[in-house]
């Protein structure tokens, strides 16, 4: 793809890491802080905490949080637009259609729908119930991740109050 990609003259993301060569050292061992109008600030030697008094572990660990935050918006909106999607091909509204009705069946079974249903429907009423726990309250318990999570860490998950049971 990538001898395809730069045979057709595009720019890639390879591309542009190498265009961003070298990186700074800071940043690569995250402990860059940009949190405020006041740095950045960066720990080194000579500096063992921010202006605002952050530590590296400190920097680090909301630069962690911060970039988890946005991955977790990211796919979020991803899910959507896949359920918006889905709707639409069952609709006629898009170029596309089911390519694997079985595996169809396999998430809606998981996700305890009734796979007898004819497969646009199920389609659309699996899209229907991804969008409708994207919407749900942080305060309502989330189906989805109590049918797809690793049974072996809900026990902890409910432990630490990441999920509701």
């Amino acid at each position: 793809m990538y001898t395809r990609t730069r045979g057709m003259g595009l720019e890639t993301i390879f591309d542009r890491y190498e265009a961003q060569q070298p990186q700074c050292g800071f940043g690569m061992a995250g402990v860059c802080c940009q949190l405020c109008s006041h740095g950045p600030c960066r720990i080194t030697g000579k500096t063992s905490r921010g202006i605002c008094g952050a530590t590296a572990d400190t920097i680090v660990a909301r630069n962690l949080v911060r970039l988890a935050a946005r991955g977790a918006a990211a796919y979020t909106h991803h899910l959507e637009e896949l359920a918006d999607t889905i709707k639409a091909t069952v609709r006629g509204k898009t170029p596309f259609t089911t390519g694997d009705p079985e595996k169809l069946r396999e998430i809606a079974a998981a996700a305890g729908l009734d796979t007898a249903k004819e497969t646009g429907r199920l389609a659309e009423e699996l899209a229907g119930m991804m969008l409708a726990e994207l919407r749900k309250s942080s305060r309502d318990p989330l189906a989805l991740v109590k049918l797809f999570a690793p049974k072996t860490r809900v026990p902890k998950m409910v432990l630490l109050e990441v999920m509701r049971t």
